[in-house]
């Protein structure tokens, strides 16, 4: 009768392990469904640098604007970029980006 109880004791306390770890099953697809719609936004934001969709008033993320700042702009025909300004090559066109925000003011396509 004891090994009987004991048993008992065990199967109820394995049950409520087990049942905990599927209710915490369910937030995996969630968290997967985030990671993937964030990586969409990131394949998005890429493409969007490729293509050049980038126009007066956009926002150019800032890790991408200091991996392609024009530190010569005299030697690419730009003029000197404002203070709190700088100059970013996006393939073959040029845009004056706010240091801070990351927004364009200028936007010089094909130069």
């Amino acid at each position: 009768m004891k090994r009987h109880a004991i048993f008992l004791a065990a199967l109820a306390m394995s049950l409520t392990v087990f049942q905990g770890a599927a209710l915490a099953q369910g937030d995996g697809d969630l968290a997967a469904q985030k990671e993937a719609t964030r990586q969409l936004k990131r394949d998005m934001r890429r493409l969007e640098w490729e293509q050049g969709y980038f126009r007066r008033g956009d926002r150019i993320p800032l890790d991408r604007t200091r991996q392609y700042r024009v530190e010569d702009w005299r030697g690419h025909r730009l003029s000197a970029p404002p203070r709190g300004y700088h100059w970013v090559q996006i393939g073959g066109e040029y845009a004056l980006v706010d240091n801070n925000s990351g927004r364009v003011r200028q936007f010089y396509p094909n130069r």
